[in-house]
């Protein structure tokens, strides 16, 4: 990605996404300088939270781009739903981080004249054609020179003329469309990476992408589509091979950093099945597509490796697990804490990386029945069937998450859409309280959701909210 040049910004902004100050924002004029963030009254943005230190972080702006460093605040710096390290980190426009509470977004403005001259200077790009004018005069001249006097003559050649433009516009035999230039793609849970039939730049062969490091364990979400299959790589490694499949799929990597990658930032590979350079030229116009996107990352805790603690843990699993039948809003906590346990037993049975499917129509309690089964197992001491049945319990619980939320989503876009606002106000409390991970695109698809609330529905959505506090007191 090239560097927006400072001449070319009109405004450098920071505004908040999220927190108690959500809607605000902070400008700079376009020049070099260090953008001091924390609780202290002397930062250049000051955020009034007891989690966030009095000197928490540093966004310097320089010719070269943007770099945000976290200045050994107690609470750290996230970006990505990450935590970032010492080093300073890339910082483009339209990233955003978190401090404490907050979320910011770093912006660049351009001006208007910026964006005029980069249209002109691409028209300028482009071929022109002289004037239709000027061309017939410039055939008229050709024709006398040649001496093309005769209608006899002209017809030869003409057909002469038609015979070479057959030649040279003939199809050839199919080229391969542009490859991927091997560099890591960003993971972008809007983006969409893949071969699409007729677009310029493609990733026909397969797609790479660099994880962040600094966790334990790390969980990347994704969905794909793949006709002619798919080699899921960690490394050098292949976890498993996607057979082919014309509809989308839904897919979590649970793998462990630093036992696929020394430095504890593995590189993901998606190796498209149907599409090598070595087997030969595909026809972009015949050849199917391939995408991947809703790519998205979580972090995950460390598990125990003790087969006792993780029997202790499976059992008080079953017993959440029955819960969250009458109780959805503990599945994302159900999610989580399955996380961990097959992390845990990942560790246990040797296995880095795994694939889950989540899927898609889950119904009814699919996750009670493999826990039971993978404690069983670990009481046996057969670690293989117990991870295989956790990942089947972890599956079940995700395709149960996503299925309640979507459903529940849909039925506020539709109180909203027949004017129900109180409705609409009391169940977007209710969905609020189930995505607390802000690295979770659903905890943004929430947010959203409130903004588009009428006074009505926010009356509504507060005086829940109190009653609900009240009730936690009065327990």
């Amino acid at each position: 990605m090239s560097v927006v040049r400072l001449e070319d910004v009109e405004q450098i902004r920071f505004s908040v996404v999220d927190g108690a100050s959500a809607g605000s924002q902070v400008t700079f004029a376009p020049e070099p300088r260090s953008v001091k963030i924390g609780r202290g009254v002397d930062n250049d943005i000051v955020i009034n939270d007891p989690a966030v230190s009095r000197a928490h972080a540093r966004v310097d702006i320089g010719a070269e781009g943007a770099r945000i460093q976290d200045l050994g605040s107690a609470g750290g710096v996230e970006k990505m739903g990450f935590r970032l390290g010492a080093a300073p980190e890339p910082l483009v426009s339209g990233d955003e981080f978190k401090i404490g509470g907050t979320i910011l977004r770093y912006e660049l403005l351009l001006k208007k004249s910026a964006v005029r001259r980069a249209a002109e200077e691409t028209k300028k790009k482009r071929p022109s054609l002289p004037p239709p004018r000027e061309l017939v005069d410039a055939l008229r001249k050709l024709v006398a020179r040649v001496g093309l006097d005769t209608p006899a003559k002209q017809i030869v050649t003409l057909a002469a003329v038609a015979a070479l433009l057959v030649v040279a516009f003939w199809p050839a035999k199919p080229g391969l469309p542009p490859q991927a230039s091997g560099a890591p793609t960003p993971i972008s849970y809007d983006g969409v990476i893949g071969f699409v039939p007729g677009s310029d730049e493609t990733h026909l062969d397969g797609a790479i992408f660099d994880m962040p490091a600094q966790a334990d364990g790390e969980a990347l979400y994704f969905k794909v589509n793949a006709p002619y299959g798919l080699d899921v790589r960690v490394g050098k490694q292949v976890v498993t091979s996607l057979k082919p499949a014309a509809e989308w799929q839904e897919f979590v990597l649970l793998l462990i950093p630093r036992a696929v990658a020394p430095d504890g930032s593995p590189r993901i590979i998606l190796d498209n099945l149907g599409y090598s350079p070595a087997e030969g030229s595909v026809d972009p116009v015949v050849a199917k597509g391939w995408a991947v996107s809703r790519m998205w990352i979580a972090r995950v805790s460390s598990g125990t490796t003790l087969a006792a603690q993780l029997i202790g843990e499976a059992t008080v699993l079953e017993v959440l697990s029955v819960q969250v039948v009458q109780e959805p809003k503990a599945l994302y906590r159900l999610v989580t804490a399955l996380r961990s346990l097959t992390l845990g037993m990942m560790k246990l049975a040797g296995r880095p990386a795994v694939l889950i499917p989540i899927p898609v129509a889950a119904k009814g309690n699919i996750v009670t029945p493999p826990l039971q089964a993978a404690r069983a197992a670990l009481e046996a001491g057969e670690m293989g069937p117990a991870l295989d049945k956790l990942i089947q319990a972890l599956a079940g619980a995700e395709g149960t998450l996503s299925r309640e939320f979507r459903e529940r989503i849909n039925a506020l876009q539709l109180m909203q859409k027949r004017g129900a606002s109180k409705e609409a106000g009391a169940l977007l409390f209710f969905l609020e309280g189930w995505i607390p991970e802000t690295s979770d695109p659903r905890y943004r698809e929430v947010k959203n959701q409130h903004e588009k609330l009428d006074v009505v529905g926010q009356i509504e959505y507060g005086e829940t909210k109190k009653k609900a506090v009240l009730e936690a007191e009065s327990n």
